[in-house]
């Protein structure tokens, strides 16, 4: 068996993107290690745009473990914001201008990648609504 993600777009708008994000553990596989969540390639966007994402805000609800979001970079991946163990809350980044992808254009993906701490026991859930902004 495999732990169970799930991924749904709740919007993909011309500037926006929200996706929900179902996590729940099989007992048996462990945490989640740099999952793809988005990745710029399936999405599309203005013309004339740089084809980044800059996270606006995150809602989360998790039993059981804490989570991380992270960028990909071809060397090492630039951690974005932790999400903590056994919580729910609601994190808005707009009022800063978001937390954009800073990796080198060379280097970076443009891809959000989530991982995971403590997501092993069975009953281990949580899930999340992540808003980006399309830049």
């Amino acid at each position: 068996m495999a732990n169970r993600i799930e991924v749904t777009t709740l919007l993909d708008g011309d500037r926006h993107l929200v996706i929900h994000t179902y996590l729940k553990s099989d007992g048996a596989t462990g945490d989640i290690n740099s999952y793809e969540l988005l990745d710029p390639a399936d999405y599309d966007f203005l013309p004339g745009s740089e084809k980044k994402f800059v996270l606006e805000d995150v809602s989360y609800g998790f039993c059981g473990f804490s989570a991380n979001l992270h960028f990909e970079l071809l060397l090492e991946d630039k951690l974005i914001w932790v999400l903590p163990p056994s919580a729910s809350g609601y994190v808005d980044f707009k009022k800063y201008g978001g937390l954009k992808d800073r990796g080198n254009p060379l280097d970076a993906t443009g891809k959000l990648l989530l991982s995971t701490t403590g997501l092993v026991d069975d009953g281990d859930e949580g899930s999340m609504i992540i808003k980006v902004r399309k830049t």
